[in-house]
């Protein structure tokens, strides 16, 4: 996979090639010549909407287990719409 910024630095990668990666997990981490170029991401101290997620009761038919991914799916597309939205204009950079 290619890396591409727009400021020199360099790439330290934490993980060898083919490891198992669990979620969250450091790959590499990317140090830049000239830190100061690059904007700072601040944290985001609003509110989160409340959802309407109740425990969904799945029944072995297809049909009721089918209904029950299409719910969860809806509303994993709403809170994604609601980040993509949150943070478009932030750039996320970590000092390591």
């Amino acid at each position: 996979m290619t890396l591409t910024v727009s400021e020199a630095g360099s790439v330290f990668y934490v993980k060898r090639p083919g490891a198992v990666l669990d979620a969250g997990s450091l790959i590499a981490h990317l140090e830049l010549d000239d830190p100061s170029l690059v904007t700072k991401a601040q944290e985001y101290k609003g509110q989160f909407p409340e959802l309407e997620v109740s425990t969904p009761v799945v029944g072995g038919k297809l049909n009721h287990m089918h209904v029950s991914y299409v719910s969860c799916w809806r509303i994993f597309c709403q809170v994604h719409l609601f980040l993509s939205n949150s943070y478009s204009n932030i750039c996320i950079i970590t000092d390591i």
